[in-house]
Protein backbone atom coordinates (compact mmCIF):
# COMPACT_ATOMS: atom_id res chain seq x y z
CA UNK A 1 0.00 0.00 0.00
CA UNK A 2 1.56 3.40 -0.97
CA UNK A 3 1.08 6.35 1.22
CA UNK A 4 -1.52 7.69 -1.10
CA UNK A 5 -3.72 4.81 -0.57
CA UNK A 6 -2.91 4.79 3.44
CA UNK A 7 -5.45 4.93 5.84
CA UNK A 8 -5.53 8.21 7.61
CA UNK A 9 -5.82 8.62 11.21
CA UNK A 10 -7.34 10.76 13.98
CA UNK A 11 -5.69 10.02 16.96
CA UNK A 12 -6.64 11.03 20.56
CA UNK A 13 -4.73 8.80 23.40
CA UNK A 14 -7.37 7.88 26.02
CA UNK A 15 -6.92 6.07 29.05
CA UNK A 16 -10.25 4.43 30.46
CA UNK A 17 -9.98 2.97 34.22
CA UNK A 18 -10.02 -0.62 33.03
CA UNK A 19 -6.69 0.27 30.94
CA UNK A 20 -8.53 -1.19 27.90
CA UNK A 21 -9.04 1.92 25.95
CA UNK A 22 -5.83 3.53 24.68
CA UNK A 23 -6.90 6.12 22.01
CA UNK A 24 -10.34 6.70 20.28
CA UNK A 25 -9.49 7.08 16.21
CA UNK A 26 -11.25 8.83 13.48
CA UNK A 27 -9.90 6.86 10.00
CA UNK A 28 -10.22 8.04 6.64
CA UNK A 29 -10.21 4.84 4.44
CA UNK A 30 -8.56 5.83 0.60
CA UNK A 31 -12.52 5.78 -0.84
CA UNK A 32 -13.41 8.67 1.72
CA UNK A 33 -15.36 6.96 3.68
CA UNK A 34 -14.46 8.18 7.51
CA UNK A 35 -15.27 6.06 10.03
CA UNK A 36 -15.90 7.97 13.94
CA UNK A 37 -15.46 6.72 17.13
CA UNK A 38 -13.19 4.16 16.56
CA UNK A 39 -10.94 3.00 19.20
CA UNK A 40 -7.28 1.14 19.43
CA UNK A 41 -7.92 -1.46 22.50
CA UNK A 42 -5.57 -3.84 24.14
CA UNK A 43 -6.02 -7.03 25.95
CA UNK A 44 -5.28 -8.81 28.90
CA UNK A 45 -2.42 -10.22 26.88
CA UNK A 46 -1.35 -6.81 25.38
CA UNK A 47 -2.50 -7.50 22.03
CA UNK A 48 -3.24 -4.27 20.60
CA UNK A 49 -6.81 -4.65 17.95
CA UNK A 50 -9.19 -1.78 16.42
CA UNK A 51 -12.71 -1.53 17.87
CA UNK A 52 -15.14 -0.24 14.84
CA UNK A 53 -17.77 1.67 16.12
CA UNK A 54 -20.78 0.43 17.48
CA UNK A 55 -24.00 1.63 20.13
CA UNK A 56 -25.24 0.37 23.42
CA UNK A 57 -28.31 -1.66 22.81
CA UNK A 58 -31.85 -0.74 24.92
CA UNK A 59 -34.89 -2.18 25.45
CA UNK A 60 -38.29 -0.69 24.52
CA UNK A 61 -38.22 0.63 28.34
CA UNK A 62 -34.65 2.43 27.45
CA UNK A 63 -32.90 -0.16 29.68
CA UNK A 64 -29.44 -1.09 28.64
CA UNK A 65 -28.97 -4.86 28.07
CA UNK A 66 -26.33 -6.83 29.55
CA UNK A 67 -25.09 -10.28 28.53
CA UNK A 68 -25.23 -13.31 31.40
CA UNK A 69 -22.01 -11.61 33.24
CA UNK A 70 -23.81 -8.49 33.36
CA UNK A 71 -21.55 -6.34 30.74
CA UNK A 72 -23.14 -4.08 28.52
CA UNK A 73 -24.63 -5.56 25.32
CA UNK A 74 -23.30 -3.71 22.07
CA UNK A 75 -24.53 -3.65 18.34
CA UNK A 76 -22.03 -3.59 15.26
CA UNK A 77 -22.37 -0.42 13.42
CA UNK A 78 -20.23 -1.16 10.57
CA UNK A 79 -18.84 -4.53 10.23
CA UNK A 80 -16.67 -6.71 7.62
CA UNK A 81 -18.44 -9.27 5.77
CA UNK A 82 -15.49 -11.72 6.54
CA UNK A 83 -12.64 -12.46 9.20
CA UNK A 84 -9.63 -12.52 6.51
CA UNK A 85 -10.95 -8.80 5.25
CA UNK A 86 -11.41 -7.13 9.11
CA UNK A 87 -7.73 -8.58 9.94
CA UNK A 88 -6.42 -6.91 6.44
CA UNK A 89 -7.87 -4.13 7.58
CA UNK A 90 -7.18 -3.81 11.01
CA UNK A 91 -3.42 -4.55 10.67
CA UNK A 92 -3.02 -1.66 7.74
CA UNK A 93 -4.91 0.72 10.62
CA UNK A 94 -2.15 -0.80 13.59
CA UNK A 95 0.84 -0.40 11.04
CA UNK A 96 0.10 3.36 10.49
CA UNK A 97 -0.32 3.54 14.61
CA UNK A 98 3.04 2.05 15.34
CA UNK A 99 4.72 3.95 12.85
CA UNK A 100 3.17 7.27 13.83
CA UNK A 101 2.17 7.08 17.67
CA UNK A 102 4.50 4.03 18.81
CA UNK A 103 4.09 5.53 22.84
CA UNK A 104 0.58 3.61 22.24
CA UNK A 105 2.68 0.11 21.90
CA UNK A 106 4.75 0.84 24.81
CA UNK A 107 4.70 -3.15 26.75
CA UNK A 108 3.12 -4.46 23.61
CA UNK A 109 3.49 -8.59 23.69
CA UNK A 110 4.72 -10.36 20.57
CA UNK A 111 1.94 -11.87 18.39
Amino acid sequence: MTRAQEIRIRCKPFRNEAGSILAFLTLELPSGLVLNDCKLMVGPRGRRWIALPSAKQFDARGVAGRDANGKPLWTPLVEFKSRPIREKFEEQVLCVLRRRHPELFAGETPQ
